[in-house]
């Protein structure tokens, strides 16, 4: 009997460490996180090895947790909108580790398609930088870029956007775009004046239409009609007059400016503005 509970007892043992190693549990601080990374291991482990499946599943993780919430992620609704918005994630860590086939489909009937890139820096520095290829041209232009130090987003060196669109496809949906960019960081004593246009593109009464909002924050709040299968267009210019540090008479303008997108091709009309 003594010896049955050991076996038993022993059996468990190997059975957890197995467990533990064959699915990477030392990655993630949360419970949740490690159980996604049971999940990407399970789908990538039969056909690429336990080598190229965690560097994969990392690569996506390591992305995926720094910028969104547990509660957003353990959300069907949500986790859904964030599969879309970061089809590009996957695409770029699959294709860099494990090398998969056509996973990055390009719509060639459009003008651009999107690419991500990575530059890693020393000291766990990393700049994620989202940028267009015009297809024919084979010009890259950039649109965002990301840096992270040491796996957290450092704001003041990162110009980026969130777009999230909520309701049903067929009715006014919810449209809410947060952007983000290095000047965000300058006192607003040194800000004369902000001008912030918001441009996208909707379809009204079977016309297309051009929706314009002026603001000044970062956060935006808008209406949003179906435009030809959940396309969307859009365009953000901010404009700052900044006083000069040697001077309060004297300014300079600083330009940011985004393309916006939620398919990987598009024939997005702003494109041309960013370059």
């Amino acid at each position: 009997m003594k010896k049955t509970i050991i076996t038993l007892v022993s059996i468990l043992i190997l059975f957890f460490i197995v467990t533990y190693f064959l699915f990477n549990l030392s990655y993630g601080k949360t419970v949740y996180q490690k159980s996604m990374m049971i999940g990407c291991m399970a789908e990538l482990l039969p056909d690429n090895g336990f080598s190229k499946s965690k560097n994969a599943c990392e690569c996506i993780f390591d992305f995926l947790i720094t910028k969104y919430s547990d509660e957003k992620l353990s959300n069907d609704i949500e986790f859904e909108k964030i599969l879309s918005v970061e089809s590009l994630t996957f695409s770029f860590c699959n294709n860099k580790h494990i090398k998969l086939e056509n996973e990055l489909e390009i719509d060639t009937t459009k003008k651009y398609y999107k690419v991500r890139l990575m530059n890693n820096f020393k000291d766990n520095q990393i700049e994620i930088i989202d940028a267009y290829v015009d297809r024919k041209r084979k010009d890259t232009i950039l649109n965002e870029f990301r840096y992270f130090n040491n796996g957290v987003l450092d704001s003041s060196k990162s110009k980026f956007f969130d777009l999230i669109i909520t309701g049903r496809k067929d009715s006014i949906m919810e449209g809410r775009i947060d952007f983000y960019s290095p000047r965000d960081t300058l006192p607003k004593e040194y800000i004369y004046q902000r001008n912030i246009s918001f441009r996208y593109i909707q379809e009204e009464d079977d016309c297309i239409v051009v929706k314009e909002i002026e603001t000044d924050t970062n956060s935006i709040k808008f209406p949003y009609k179906n435009f030809r299968n959940f396309t969307f267009i859009g365009y953000i210019s901010d404009t700052r007059f900044i006083y000069k540090e040697s001077t309060t008479d004297s300014l300079y303008v600083n330009f940011t400016k985004f393309a916006i997108d939620n398919k990987l091709s598009t024939n997005n009309i702003y494109i041309d503005l960013l370059k």
